[in-house]
């Protein structure tokens, strides 16, 4: 996944479930932090049943990267947004799918480092989805990671 980042391409990790792609995604992330300087801002979109998990997983395996959750109701994620993305407070925005369709006019505004999109759990007739936010940030040249 370095070599992907250092010529500035794409990917794709995919394997059998339970093989750490989770981890080994937080783990790039840890890396470029502290070995290339590059602290965010990123954003995780995933599944809603799993956002819990990354942030868990990002508290557990790298807690000095500050990650947010954006979800909830519209006035949650209002404060969210107000409070802790737009004016800077994180290096990771974990959001759903659902979430992220809702509040794209305000994530389109920044220059995301590294766009991850956790698709492992989606349903095949939900993938346009996935299409959607590739689209959405990859016009921008932003480095995009598919965690299937």
């Amino acid at each position: 996944m370095i070599k992907l980042h250092d010529n500035c391409i794409n990917g794709i990790l995919a394997d059998e479930m339970g093989l750490g792609k989770t981890l080994q995604t937080i783990s790039l992330l840890g890396y470029l932090r502290e070995s290339r300087n590059i602290y965010g801002p990123h954003i995780v979109i995933v599944p809603k049943s799993v956002v819990s998990n990354w942030l868990r997983e990002f508290n557990r395996w790298c807690p000095e990267i500050k990650t947010v959750r954006l979800q909830g109701s519209k006035e949650e994620r209002a404060k969210v947004v107000k409070e802790e993305i737009v004016t800077g407070k994180f290096d990771v925005v974990v959001v759903s799918y659902e979430s992220l369709l809702k509040e794209s006019s305000k994530l389109l505004k920044f220059k995301w480092k590294y766009v991850i999109s956790d698709i492992r759990y989606q349903r095949i007739d939900s993938l346009c989805l996935d299409d959607y936010c590739f689209a959405m940030f990859c016009c921008c040249r932003t480095p995009y990671l598919v965690v299937h």
